[in-house]
C-alpha cells in the first residue's frame, strides 16, 4: 500500500525531514552546553552533553516535559484511537503462560490472563489450580507496579524462591513461599537481580546470586553468590568478587551456582553480556573452586551428570560440539572426549537429566530436540509441529523434560516429553486470528560484502505487492537470533497496511558461532552494511520505498540500527530507538557497563576505542550532512541502559543544522521493558506505530493539532 505525504504547516508530525528544529512547536528548546572537547588515541571527541550522565533531576524533567508533548501530538491523530482499539482487543484476549516448570505432580507457572496487568504465578496439581503469588500484593502506595521476574522451585517442591521488583527495574527481592500452606517465610534475599535464581542445595538450603554495590555508579558490577538456609540468619558467600577460593572472579563477571540432581559435585559459571561461560566445579563440602573453562574456551552451556561434566564447545567447531569430562579422572578440559560431533545444526542448549543429555539445535530459525542417553545412544524427539523451542527444563522428580513450541503462526504451546511420549500439559496461550491473507516470506539481501543475510517478512498478501510502510528490525548482539516466534503484536500494524521485517544481520546468531563473530566488536560494520543491505533489497523489491521505511532497534540494537540510519539517511526515512546503547564510547560510565565489554570491546584501549567509535550514533552525529526523522523511546526506571545515552543523542541531533523530525517517549514507571504491565505495552505499541504510519505518509495518521 502506497500513501502520498501530507504536509500541513501547523501539523509538526506532517513536517518535512530536514527542517528548522528550533521553529518546531513540539520540541523544547535543547538543554543546556557545556563544552568538552578532548583528543583520545587521536580521535577528537566534541562532548557537550556530557554533563547528563551525572545530572538526573533535571534531565529527567527535560525527558518528561519533552515525551508530554509527543503524546499530545501522537494522541491527535484522527487513526490513532482505532489503532488503540486494535492493539487493545489483542492485548484483551491474551491468555498467556511462561516459565513452566514440574516438580512430581506439581505445575508451575506464570500466567497473564486477559484481565491481569502482569502476570501471576500458579500450581495445578491433578488438575486444579491454585493462585501462588499475585505481583499485586507488592505494589506500593505510590501508583508502581510489581512484576514477578523468576522463580525457582525446591526439590520436593514444597517451596518457592520468587523474584519480585517494581517499575520494571529488574532489581529487587527473592522471597519464599511455602506451596501448600501459601505462607511467606522470614527468609528474603535483597538486592538481587531479575535474571538470576535460586538454585536449591535442598529442600532448606540454596544458593542466589546477589548484588552488593561494591563498584561505585554500576551496581550490576560486583555480584556474589550467597548461601542461605530457611529460617536462618546466617548467610555466607559462596562465589564471585572479592572471594578468595580460587575461582579469580573479576567485577564485571556474575557468579552462578548450581546444585545438580545425584552429584557430589557443584557447577559453578562465570557468565555476562556475552554467549561464553567460565566453568568451574568443586567437591560438596569443599571451599575451594577448580576453573575447568575459560572464555576462551568458548563453552556456552554446561551440565553434570555424577561425576560427568558435559560442555557444549564452540571453540573448534562454531555450530557447537558436546564434550564429556570424568571429574573423577581429570578437571581438564583437554582430556574430555567427544560425545556429540558438530553436524549441519547449530546446537544451541543442554538439559542433563539422571540418564542423559536433552540437546535442542537450530537450523533456519526452527529447533530440534534430540536425547543422548549415557551409552551415546541418540534418540531425535518428534514434535509436535515445526518451530521454536523455549523453556526447556527437566522434572525435579523424573527424568521427564517440558518445554513449548511456538512459530509465527501457532501461539505458544507446554508439551511433557517423557520415555518416549509426548503430551500437552494444557498451558495454550492464546492464538489470534491472523490478518487477511497474512504471509510469511523468508528471502535474502546481498550484503556489501556479498554475504547472504536471511532476511523474513510478515504481513497481507495485498501489501506485499506494492510499496508499504515497512518496519525493519535487527538486534545482531551477542549471538543472539532473531527466531520465528509467535508476535501478533505486530498485528495491528499489518492491518493499517504496514509490514514488518526481520534483518538477520551478523552478529546474532542465526548461523552459529562464526556468524556472530562476523558482527561482534571490530567486525560491528559488516552488520551496519547486512541492515542497510536488507533496506536495498526491500526497495528493490517494490515492498517499500525510503520515505515509507522504518528501521527499529531496541537495547544493543541501537550501535546497529542507529549507525546504519546515520550512514545512509537518503535510504531510511525515519527510525525508532528503544532503550537503546548509542554512545558506547561511554560506556564504562553506563550502568551495566562493563558487562558490554566483551560485546563491544574496552574503550580503555586504542584499539577498542577505536572500534566502538564505528558504532557510536552520538560521536557519528557531528558528522552528518543530512538526518532522518527520530523517534526515541525509553524508560527511566531502566537499570540495563542508562536512558542518558538517549537523551544525549536527543541533544546533540536537536542542535544539528541537519535535525529532522524528533519525538521523545518517557516513562518513569517503566524500565527496560521487563516488567511492563498490559497498559504499558499496549502505548508503547501504538506510540511505535502510530509514529511509522505517520511518517509514512499515513492519512490517518496525521496530526490533528
Amino acid at each position: 500500500m502506497k500513501y502520498l505525504f501530507i504536509i500541513i504547516s501547523i501539523a509538526v508530525l506532517a513536517a518535512c525531514s530536514n527542517h528548522d528544529a528550533s521553529s518546531d512547536a513540539s520540541i523544547n528548546k535543547p538543554p543546556k552546553k557545556i563544552p568538552i572537547k578532548e583528543t583520545v588515541f587521536g580521535y577528537e571527541i566534541n562532548d557537550p552533553y556530557r554533563w547528563m550522565e551525572k545530572e538526573e533531576d533535571g534531565l529527567k524533567a527535560w525527558m518528561l516535559s519533552s515525551a508530554k508533548q509527543t503524546d499530545e501530538l501522537l494522541g491527535s491523530q484522527v487513526g490513532r484511537h482505532r489503532l488503540e482499539e486494535a492493539t487493545a482487543k489483542l492485548f484483551s484476549a491474551q491468555s498467556s503462560f511462561s516459565q513452566a516448570k514440574l516438580s512430581g505432580d506439581k505445575l508451575f507457572y506464570l500466567h497473564k490472563m486477559p484481565s491481569d496487568s502482569v502476570a501471576k504465578l500458579y500450581v495445578r496439581i491433578k488438575g486444579e489450580e491454585r493462585l501462588i503469588v499475585d505481583p499485586a500484593k507488592y505494589n506500593n502506595n505510590d501508583g508502581s507496579s510489581a512484576a514477578i521476574h523468576s522463580y525457582s522451585v525446591s526439590p520436593s517442591g514444597k517451596y518457592i524462591a520468587f523474584h519480585i521488583s517494581p517499575d520494571g527495574s529488574e532489581v529487587g527481592t527473592v522471597r519464599i513461599i511455602d506451596t501448600d500452606s501459601l505462607r511467606i517465610l522470614d527468609t528474603e534475599v535483597s538486592p538481587v537481580w531479575g535474571e538470576f535464581v535460586a538454585s536449591w542445595k535442598s529442600d532448606t538450603e540454596f544458593s542466589i546470586t546477589k548484588m552488593t554495590y561494591a563498584i561505585d555508579n554500576d551496581p550490576i558490577q560486583g555480584m556474589v553468590v550467597e548461601n542461605v538456609k530457611l529460617g536462618s540468619d546466617e548467610r555466607n558467600l559462596e562465589l564471585g568478587f572479592g572471594i578468595d577460593n580460587g575461582a579469580n572472579f573479576n567485577s564485571a563477571e556474575f557468579p552462578v551456582v548450581i546444585y545438580p540432581k545425584n552429584s557430589r559435585w557443584v557447577l559453578g559459571w562465570g557468565t555476562g553480556a556475552r554467549p561464553d561461560q567460565r566453568v568451574l566445579i568443586k567437591e560438596q563440602g569443599k571451599s575451594e573452586w577448580k576453573i575447568v573453562a575459560d572464555y576462551k574456551d568458548r563453552i556456552t552451556s554446561s551440565a553434570l551428570i555424577g561425576n560427568d561434566l558435559y560442555v557444549l564447545s564452540k571453540k573448534t567447531a562454531p555450530d557447537g560440539e558436546v564434550l564429556k569430562l570424568d571429574l573423577n579422572k581429570s578437571q581438564n578440559l583437554n582430556d574430555a572426549t567427544p560425545v556429540l560431533e558438530e553436524g549441519d545444526e547449530v546446537i544451541t542448549s543442554i538439559t542433563a537429566v539422571n540418564g542423559g543429555l536433552f540437546v535442542v539445535s537450530m537450523k533456519d530459525g526452527f529447533d530440534s530436540v534430540s536425547f543422548i542417553d549415557l551409552s551415546k545412544k541418540i534418540t531425535d524427539i518428534s514434535l509436535p509441529f515445526d518451530g521454536v523451542v523455549t523453556s526447556l527444563s527437566s522434572d525435579n522428580a523424573s527424568d521427564a523434560i517440558i518445554f513449548s513450541v511456538e512459530n509465527p503462526m501457532h501461539s505458544r504451546e507446554y508439551f511433557k516429553y517423557n520415555s518416549g511420549n509426548i503430551t500437552s500439559l494444557g498451558l495454550n496461550s492464546a492464538t489470534h486470528e491472523l490478518p487477511a491473507g497474512f504471509k510469511v516470506l523468508r528471502e535474502h539481501a546481498k550484503s556489501a560484502d556479498g554475504t547472504l543475510v536471511p532476511i523474513t517478512i510478515f504481513g497481507k498478501s495485498s501489501d506485499l505487492k506494492d510499496p508499504s510502510p515497512t518496519i525493519l528490525f535487527a538486534y545482531g548482539g551477542y549471538g543472539t537470533p532473531i527466531k520465528p516466534n509467535y508476535r501478533p503484536r505486530m498485528f495491528p500494524f499489518n492491518e493499517e497496511g504496514g509490514i514488518w521485517v526481520n534483518c538477520h544481520v551478523r552478529g546474532g546468531g542465526e548461523k552459529g558461532r562464526t556468524w556472530h563473530e562476523m558482527g561482534r566488536g571490530k567486525n560491528k560494520p559488516n552488520g551496519h552494511a547486512d541492515f542497510i543491505a536488507c533496506a536495498e533489497h526491500l526497495v528493490k523489491t517494490g515492498r517499500t520505498e525510503p520515505k515509507l521505511l522504518g528501521a527499529y532497534g531496541v537495547s544493543m540494537g541501537g550501535v546497529l540500527v542507529a549507525p546504519a540510519v546515520l550512514k545512509r539517511p537518503d535510504l531510511f526515512g525515519h527510525a525508532a530507538l528503544s532503550v537503546a546503547i548509542l554512545n558506547p564510547t561511554r560506556i564504562l560510565q553506563s550502568k551495566n557497563g562493563a558487562n558490554q565489554i566483551g560485546e563491544l570491546g574496552d574503550p580503555r584501549n586504542e584499539e577498542g576505542f577505536k572500534t566502538i567509535l564505528a558504532m557510536d550514533a552520538y560521536e557519528m552525529l557531528d558528522d552528518v550532512s543530512a538526518l532522518s526523522d527520530i523517534y526515541l523511546d525509553v524508560g527511566l526506571n531502566d537499570k540495563r541502559v542508562d536512558y542518558w545515552h538517549t537523551a544525549k543523542f536527543a541533544a546533540k541531533y536537536l542542535s544539528s543544522e541537519h535535525s529532522g523530525m524528533l519525538l521523545i517517549r518517557a516513562d518513569d514507571k517503566i524500565g527496560h521493558g521487563a516488567g511492563s504491565s498490559t497498559q504499558q505495552n499496549i502505548r508503547r505499541y501504538v506510540d511505535l506505530y502510530s509514529f511509522m504510519l505517520n511518517r509514512s505518509g499515513h492519512p490517518d495518521f496525521q496530526s490533528q493539532n
